[in-house]
């Protein structure tokens, strides 16, 4: 609605109180208002932030393993993330839903973190024997929950598609070790950040 009172339009039009500057010209595609660097004016221009880009994944396929010498791969609980500059930072959350089924025998969650580039793959890290070590004696009883893994990758040195995955084990004892048991689902994501 049309202001009744010209006093309130003429400050909004003429930007008495920093609301508006009629004299401000129209700005390009994609720029917003904003206070000037000095704090005494109105201007167009971009938002910046570190944040540049960011991909999330999701999987709720089964993946279990007995075994205490070989790894088994998630296939499908992957991630792929196309870089904007071969400079930019990668943060990477890994939220696998792990269960460790014990009962006389004890579990661990030993993984290795894959980086796919160009058809090339490589182990991007790997975690300690006893980073995630869970006994229980008493028979029977489960441990099932989301994790909550944080790495950072900065020498990718790329801006072709990048494939992070997992394969784990239980180097402790055949008691199986599971990744999204029960359709629980395990997620990934990816920050890209500015350097």
């Amino acid at each position: 609605n049309v202001p009744t009172n010209g006093t309130y339009w003429s400050q909004f039009a003429a930007g008495s109180g920093g609301i508006w500057n009629a004299g401000l010209s129209l700005g390009s595609a994609g720029q917003v208002v904003k206070v000037n660097s000095g704090a005494s004016a109105l201007e167009f221009g971009t938002i910046t932030s570190k944040v540049v880009a960011h991909s999330y994944a999701e999987n709720s396929d089964t993946y279990n393993n007995t075994n205490t010498s070989s790894d088994v791969t998630a296939t499908n609980y992957t991630i792929t993330h196309t870089p904007q500059s071969a400079s930019n930072i990668l943060l990477i959350e890994f939220m696998p839903n792990v269960r460790h089924d014990s009962g006389g025998g004890d579990t661990n969650f030993s993984y290795v973190i894959t980086r796919t580039i160009g058809g090339t793959t490589t182990d991007f890290f790997t975690n300690g024997s006893d980073a995630d070590y869970w006994y229980d004696s008493s028979g029977g009883n489960r441990l099932q929950f989301m994790r909550y893994y944080q790495f950072r990758d900065n020498t990718h040195n790329t801006t072709s598609a990048i494939t992070y995955g997992v394969r784990f084990r239980n180097p402790h004892s055949t008691k199986q070790i599971s990744i999204s048991n029960s359709s629980g689902l395990s997620r990934w994501g990816i920050w890209e950040l500015q350097p």
